[in-house]
C-alpha cells in the first residue's frame, strides 16, 4: 500500500485580553484547503517509489494577500532532493489560505509550517 501522509502541526495562538481584542481588528490567516489534500499517495515521485525511498520533509510556505502561496522553503529535509522538491511544488500548487488582517484591518499574507511524511506502506 502506497501512502504519502501530511502530518498536521498546528499551534494555537495565545488569546488576547478583551481590551486588546476590542481595539484590534487583527486576525490570523487560516487554512482554506485541507493539508491532507496537498500531497497524496498518487504524488509519490516514481523513481523514489521504485527505489523505496522514504522520509519526512518539513516545509514553510509563505502566502500573500490573495491567499495563494508565494514561496516555499524546506525547513528540514527528508534526505532526498526529489521528495523535498515535490513537496514544495505540490504545496505551492494546492495550498490555499484565508489571509489575515493587521491591526488596521488591512489584508495581509502570512506563513504556515508543516511536514509531509513520504512513506511507502509495507506489503
Amino acid at each position: 500500500m502506497l501512502v504519502a501522509m501530511l502530518t498536521l502541526a498546528l499551534s494555537a495562538a495565545n488569546p488576547a485580553s478583551e481590551s486588546t481584542a476590542e481595539k484590534s481588528r487583527a486576525r490570523p490567516g487560516a487554512l482554506l484547503t485541507h493539508p491532507a489534500t496537498w500531497a497524496t499517495s498518487l504524488d509519490y515521485p516514481p523513481v523514489a517509489k521504485k527505489e523505496r525511498r522514504e522520509g519526512t520533509t518539513e516545509f514553510l510556505v509563505r502566502y500573500g494577500k490573495s491567499g495563494k502561496p508565494t514561496g516555499c522553503e524546506i525547513v528540514s529535509s527528508s534526505g532526498h532532493s526529489d521528495l523535498d522538491e515535490r513537496t514544495c511544488r505540490l504545496i505551492k500548487a494546492r495550498a490555499r489560505f484565508r489571509p489575515g488582517k493587521n491591526d488596521e484591518g488591512e489584508t495581509v499574507g502570512g506563513t504556515y509550517q508543516n511536514r509531509v511524511n513520504w512513506y511507502l506502506g509495507r506489503h
